[in-house]
């Protein structure tokens, strides 16, 4: 059935160049969305919305049997639906997203710049939890491309970013890291109740649940436990956006991380049980997560270095690791690669 269906849109996408030659804009496209209806079959959808979107991650969600989703302004059926996409479920419109919301103005960034940025954005990880070797690099590359376009159109983009990601659905539900990386907070960001306890003196995280040690930054936490990611990134947004300064350059990270992070951690900077007094019951299992997500996050920034890490690594455990992986980081010749935004060997620049 799948085969079918996607026959059928490769022959509409044939039939008719409107969407694809750029001639509906981002307005117009949000209200067709908008008059996509539950329940409406995919001949429906192509007489409200016209040709032009293919078909995004077939089966993954549903099963091949019972479901599809489409997607538009994607380049592939792989690729994000910067525009919005729709669920067919029993060759049903089940939920549509993009269609509603206010639309960015495209004064403020031109379409193909936007599709750009808004790929770069969907590529991030959806959490902590699913890290993996490009975890941190994704994450640095949203914060990186969003920096330079100024405050007004970097917030504009997020927000047009969680509205064609739809409420409740989870592309961007990792945005706040993003925010929480691109701003600098006038005040303390709101304390949502994310998976490890704030320190009971919040200016010792600022940028909670992430600490920036030494030029570093390594993530506390994973996702916030409720709500959705799309109703607090809108949140948050409005918050960064009137109480934040934007980061003055681009994120760059030390010479050597393994190096900044060994020599922090005996300084008042470095997390420790007194942060968390009032908590007691927290401060071990909060310190030895924080111990395993250092290593993880680390090596997901460097290419070609691996180390068994342990589940609960104790403290000289724990330095021994680091002090292993600093040795591996020299002897690997590694840089800083600003376009990858993560170490390199410098051969393979």
């Amino acid at each position: 059935m799948l085969a079918a269906v996607h026959v059928l849109i490769t022959i509409a996408l044939a039939q008719s160049v409107a969407l694809a030659d750029g001639s509906a804009t981002r307005e117009e496209m949000a209200r067709r969305l908008n008059a996509v209806q539950t329940g409406m079959s995919l001949d429906e959808v192509l007489s409200t919305c016209g040709p032009g979107f293919t078909i995004r991650y077939p089966g993954q969600r549903f099963g091949p049997e019972k479901g599809f989703v489409v997607g538009y302004g994607s380049e592939g059926p792989t690729s994000f639906p910067t525009l919005g996409r729709i669920c067919f479920v029993d060759q049903k419109v089940t939920w549509v997203v993009g269609g509603s919301g206010t639309v960015i103005e495209e004064r403020l960034v031109a379409e193909p710049q936007l599709r750009r940025l808004l790929s770069v954005l969907a590529e991030r990880p959806p959490d902590i939890f699913a890290i993996d070797v490009d975890w941190w690099p994704r994450m640095l590359r949203c914060v990186n491309s969003l920096q330079p376009l100024g405050k007004l159109r970097a917030v504009a983009v997020l927000r047009e970013a969680i509205r064609v990601s739809g409420v409740g659905l989870s592309d961007f539900d990792s945005l706040q890291f993003v925010l929480r990386l691109l701003f600098e907070p006038r005040r303390h960001a709101p304390n949502w109740p994310w998976d490890l306890p704030e320190p009971d003196d919040s200016s010792l995280l600022p940028h909670y649940p992430i600490a920036i040690i030494r030029g570093v930054p390594i993530t506390f936490s994973g996702m916030p436990t409720s709500p959705s990611g799309s109703i607090l990134g809108l949140s948050e947004a409005g918050f960064f956006e009137r109480e934040g300064e934007l980061i003055a350059t681009p994120l760059k990270l030390p010479m050597n991380p393994f190096h900044e992070i060994l020599a922090a951690s005996d300084t008042p900077i470095w997390p420790s049980e007194k942060w968390w007094a009032v908590q007691p019951q927290h401060a071990e299992d909060v310190l030895f997560r924080f111990r395993r997500r250092v290593i993880q996050q680390l090596l997901s920034l460097c290419e070609g270095i691996e180390y068994p890490v342990p589940m609960y690594p104790t403290h000289d455990e724990w330095v021994t690791a680091v002090r292993f992986l600093e040795t591996e980081f020299n002897a690997s010749d590694l840089v800083w690669d600003p376009g990858l935004c993560k170490y390199v060997r410098r051969h393979s620049k």
